[in-house]
């Protein structure tokens, strides 16, 4: 279902000077799709549901994909986590410090868990149950009370949560069933030995302490009755299969395999197996991750990679598993990626790579090639989707049964089902941009006004007056028109608000699912409105988008890949410290970057992890010795590698100093002092820095006069600086007390050299005050 900003990239550009990026591609809705790559090592734990999965990963976080409809796929954040339950539409989590959190359909309660942290196990039934193993052994339970209220008693070790019913495990190796049992299948056999539990949809499973397997329940398909043998390690069941893991390390199935759900997987290197409704999944001891069962159900992959130019999606339910996730994507080189369900073949994708635009269909595709040909793929019951003679085409769009091409000449052509005249375009050779949807067709002119042919129960084929139209929409049973001042209009069916778009004017790309519409905004975010039972007009969040399209019930967007930022710290830095045995550090970041050219937020850090200063050139103080300090650059999405410089303080040299006089009278002065600074061995009057003043520390004191006295015999050959001070500036001297000065300068090198000497200071005209009282 192709709708974005008109329908081609070239009119987009063209239209709306929006620029094409290579991109990868975020889905949300119905069917929630997860980037992670599923073959790293990173997952402890996996659990299976309806129509979705979920895992535990070595951190404590948790993943989900597949089904999202009632956000079971969706879970909340954090890495304390230890387990997972799934269930058929809500699912649960138990956290480390033994509280539950549950999340996903709640209809019944049964995804709010009950207050503690005793819990040691959790189980989600099918749709309205969940059970949970305290640490006394007891069992709890909370959803539809019809199948939830579990038996007394404090001696369970395991427990299992089926469709309606529910198991657990005695300490004395005994089962206990509970819940509906039209099939039998809360009734487990006798007996003691059983060492693990499992429930299907309507049927149960027990696994006995001399390794075989026992089943009891519906058995339509044969899910009860396992394989011979007695080296299996564990079991699981689904909604009509059932698998079990041997003691070596493989995997066997048994029961319905109508999506070859119950098909063997080679090797034996797993850990653990989980059974979906109708496909399975299973860890591998390297940590990762193997799925098998339907390709449109829960297995539906994004396509990695951040090379996309354009997008078209038609997401559909059908019963059972989903059918139709047709889901089409234009590659930077021209290829095309196509993923989804492959029920009627449309996630087949065409060889070559010359290809600019792509539209998919409910039950078929369409692709526009460089040379202006267009080329259709799948049947959708109205006849193929083949190609069209003829190479003039400039854009494309599919509808639910009939096909849409606009011509180089500004005229339409029209195929496949007409039973509303939707394949019946217009004459007239003013056409700039077409949409199609179920049964009716929209059509941008030149003038920027629109029109619209086919089926109108809701009037989504009668457009507003008006000629400042630049793009336009066509969703289910309603439409969208962008306006050149940014502003989007609406008509149509209208129950949800779909067509009933925000205000607002800064609006750069439109797109119409079922019952629902998006938006993308010039600062690169993506606005939804209409229903939202789905997730659908919920979008990710993020201003980094550059391209959008609606699905049935879920969206789909390009989002511009970010290019991580590269931290430069600068050069190492020697410095020497001052008096005070600090030295004053400019840090030097501005060698830092980005690619993208986003601004940068910068922090600094000694041994990699005590923040000691932000900005690109900060200045910092350091003592004496050596510090490696790292700098990581962050572009509002994520941080740049550290990259480190070393900070070398070389301590001051110590240097002998004498002041004179040794007595200053505050009375009777001759207004200036004199300081001799004898410099260390080895400096010599080479080392100074003839613009470099002495200075008494204490308030920097600059002197009124200095000279530099060459070394002589008496001094033992070593350089002296001679400095004159006005008293006055020492600030109000009182009599009576001792005044240490430090002297200090810079060498040439920029070292500290410094020395302290002691003066009396004495009030003689009170002196002699007192002696005339006397």
């Amino acid at each position: 279902m192709r709708s974005g900003v008109l329908s081609l990239t070239i009119i987009v550009s063209l239209l709306l000077q929006l620029p094409i990026y290579a991109d990868e591609i975020v889905v949300w809705g119905l069917q929630k799709f997860d980037n992670a790559d599923f073959r790293n090592s990173e997952f402890i734990s996996i659990d299976a549901g309806a129509r979705y999965g979920l895992a535990l990963k070595s951190d404590g976080s948790l993943v989900g994909w597949g089904d999202d409809n009632s956000g079971q796929a969706s879970p909340p954040a954090g890495n304390d986590y230890i387990a997972i339950a799934a269930g058929y539409g809500h699912s649960l989590a138990l956290k480390s410090d033994g509280s539950i959190v549950g999340w996903g359909r709640n209809n019944h309660g049964q995804a709010t868990p009950p207050a503690g942290n005793d819990y040691v196990a959790i189980a989600a039934g099918g749709w309205y149950n969940s059970l949970a193993l305290k640490s006394d052994g007891s069992i709890v339970s909370w959803g539809h009370n019809d199948q939830v209220t579990p038996p007394d008693g404090n001696d369970y070790i395991a427990i299992a949560a089926g469709n309606n019913h529910s198991l657990a495990l005695k300490s004395d190796g005994s089962i206990v069933g509970w819940g509906n049992n039209n099939s039998g299948q809360v009734t487990p056999p006798g007996g003691n030995d059983y060492i693990a539990i499992a429930a299907g949809y309507n049927y149960s499973l027990a696994l006995k302490s001399d390794g075989s397997i026992v089943g009891w329940g519906e058995n339509n398909y044969g899910q009860i009755i396992p394989p011979s043998g007695n080296d299996y390690v564990a079991i699981a069941a689904g909604g009509q299969h059932s698998l079990a893991m041997k003691s070596d390390g493989s995997t066997v199935g048994w029961g319905k395999n109508d999506y070859g759900q119950v098909t063997p997987l080679g090797g034996n290197d797993y850990v653990a197996i989980t059974a979906g409704f109708s496909f399975s999944m299973a860890l591998k001891s390297d940590g990762s991750i193997v799925e098998w069962g339907p390709e449109e159900g829960v297995q539906a992959k994004l396509p990695k990679g951040s090379d996309y130019n354009d997008i078209s999606l038609n997401m559909s339910y059908g019963t059972g598993a989903v059918h139709y996730n047709n889901c089409l994507a234009l590659k930077s080189d021209g290829g095309i990626v196509n993923w989804g369900g492959k029920t009627l073949g449309q996630a087949i994708s065409p060889s070559g790579n010359d290809y600019i635009a792509v539209d998919a269909g409910h039950f078929h595709n369409l692709a526009l090639k460089s040379d202006g040909s267009v080329i259709g793929w799948n049947s959708n019951g109205s006849g193929p989707s083949t190609s069209l003679p003829g190479n003039d085409y400039i854009a494309i769009a599919s509808g639910y049964n009939h096909r849409l091409a606009l011509k180089s000449d500004g005229s339409i052509v029209g195929w496949g089902g007409n039973h509303y005249g939707q394949s019946t375009p217009p004459p007239g050779k003013d056409f700039i941009a077409i949409a199609a949807e179920n049964g009716y067709s929209l059509a941008l002119k030149s003038d920027g006004s629109i029109v619209g042919w086919g089926g109108n129960h809701y009037g989504q084929s009668t457009p507003p007056a008006g000629n400042d139209y630049i793009a336009i929409a066509a969703g289910y049973n309603h439409s969208l028109a962008l306006k050149s001042d940014g502003s989007i209009v609406g008509w149509g069916r209208d129950f949800f608000g779909q067509a009933s778009p925000p205000a607002g004017y800064d609006y750069i790309a439109i797109a119409a699912g079922e019952n629902y519409s998006i938006a993308l905004k010039s600062d690169g975010s993506i606005v939804g409105w209409g229903d939202d039972r789905n997730g659908q007009i919920v979008p990710p969040k993020g201003n980094n988008f550059t391209a959008i399209d609606a699905g049935t019930w879920g969206g789909m967007a390009l989002r511009k890949t970010n290019s991580r930022p590269v931290a430069d710290a600068g050069a190492d830095v020697a410095a020497f410290a001052w008096v005070d045995g600090v030295a004053e550090i400019r840090l030097d970041g501005l060698g830092s970057y980005d690619l993208d050219g986003d601004s940068l937020s910068y922090s600094w850090y000694v041994d990699s992890n005590e923040l000691i200063a932000t900005g690109a050139e900060p200045t910092v103080w350091f003592g004496v010795g050596a510090y490696e300090v790292s700098l990581v650059v962050n572009d509002g999405i994520e941080d740049s590698e550290p990259n480190s410089c070393w900070v070398t303080v070389v301590e001051a040299l110590e240097a002998d100093v004498k002041v004179l006089p040794q007595t200053l009278n505050v009375k009777r002065h001759s207004g200036q002092i004199a300081v001799r600074m004898l410099l260390p061995k080895g400096v010599r009057v080479s080392d100074l820095d003839a613009d470099a003043p002495m200075v008494l520390a204490d308030g920097n004191i600059e002197p009124i006069c200095q000279r530099i006295l060459r070394p002589s015999w008496w001094t033992g050959r070593r350089v002296s600086v001679l400095a004159f001070y006005d008293v006055d500036e020492l600030g109000e001297l009182t009599g009576g007390t001792t005044l240490e000065l430090t002297a200090a300068m810079r060498l040439a090198s920029g070292q500290t050299v410094y020395g302290a000497d002691e003066i009396r200071v004495i009030d003689r005209g009170k002196m002699r005050e007192k002696k005339s009282r006397r």
